[in-house]
């Protein structure tokens, strides 16, 4: 990514970002519920960014200083063969 980011876009990914997020707790809520583990707090994180441009933006329904270990602990697994976690990804 090169370049200064565009505000106007930037605008745009976080508007879509809060809507999106917004969903997914819904979501998240009701599985928790559906699985009888209403007294769990799953947390999540949604990054939004421009492949062909600067743009770049994150929200999580965690803080921000829990949210940045778990990308490392993530990222750090990640590269060691240790993660355990699933992703899909669509190439």
């Amino acid at each position: 990514m090169e370049g200064p980011m565009n505000p106007k876009r930037v605008r745009m990914m976080k508007a879509a970002s809060r809507e999106i997020a917004a969903h997914l707790e819904r979501a998240i809520d009701s599985y928790r519920l559906h699985l009888g583990a209403a007294e769990e707090k799953w947390g999540f994180a949604l990054m939004i960014f421009n492949f062909n441009g600067a743009e770049f933006t994150w929200i999580s329904n965690a803080q921000r200083a829990d949210m940045l270990k778990a990308l490392k602990e993530f990222i750090a697994k990640h590269e060691s063969g240790e993660a355990t976690m699933t992703s899909e990804e669509k190439n």
